[in-house]
């Protein structure tokens, strides 16, 4: 009922997930689990860089960066397309980069935040998926972010890093540049792809 991390159909993907359901509650001493989060990824998943600027009066304030924000949360994602995350990118003031601009004297701000991105009839089948068993939605995750969160140290994102997570249908990556996600998105190619094509090279060798 997946395919390359999107529901296809539903009737098909209930039993995974109702055992799935079944064996955490068995794991927690059978409590009941009313909700969930999802973590997504998936072929319709992608990213936009989102840019914006702000005339100052003398220096940032906390408000001039809070409008930036909501003005490049503002960009247009493609059709049919919802966000999932929205992850503020490195700043400027004046053209001179900054990761902590408030208080910063100068006249322009500009600043750019990554939109992580995903079609809205999947995540609505995501969510139908969990009204079938009864389970509230909390919140929805890149499944690559999640990745990066848990196995890249502080370092490592600060030295640059790029985490790529393999699955079976998708391929989820994350690129950190001083300690700022510079790009992410998914691809339709996991290890089920190369699985198949060893497969099939040796039928061919067998030949």
């Amino acid at each position: 009922g997946v395919v390359k991390g999107d529901i296809v159909d539903l009737a098909a993907a209930a039993p995974a997930l109702a055992q799935a359901l079944h064996d955490a509650e068995t794991q927690l001493g059978g409590a009941k689990i009313s909700s969930a989060a999802v973590s997504l990824s998936g072929a319709a998943l992608d990213s936009l860089h989102a840019p914006a600027a702000v005339e100052l009066d003398e220096a940032v304030t906390a408000e001039d960066l809070e409008k930036a924000k909501a003005i490049a949360r503002a960009t247009p994602l493609p059709e049919g397309h919802e966000p999932i995350c929205t992850i503020p990118g490195l700043s400027r003031v004046d053209g001179a980069p900054t990761s902590r601009p408030v208080d910063m004297p100068g006249s322009r701000l500009e600043t750019d935040m990554l939109i992580v991105h995903h079609a809205r009839s999947n995540m609505l089948r995501f969510k139908a998926a969990l009204d079938a068993e009864e389970l509230r939605l909390e919140e929805i995750y890149f499944s690559g972010l999640c990745a990066a969160t848990a196995a890249l140290a502080p370092e490592e994102k600060a030295a640059g890093a790029v985490l790529i997570d393999l699955g079976a249908g998708t391929t989820d990556f994350v690129a950190y540049a001083a300690r700022t996600i510079a790009d992410a998105g998914a691809i339709a190619v996991g290890g089920n792809h190369f699985t198949r094509s060893e497969e099939h090279t040796s039928e061919l060798q067998s030949l």
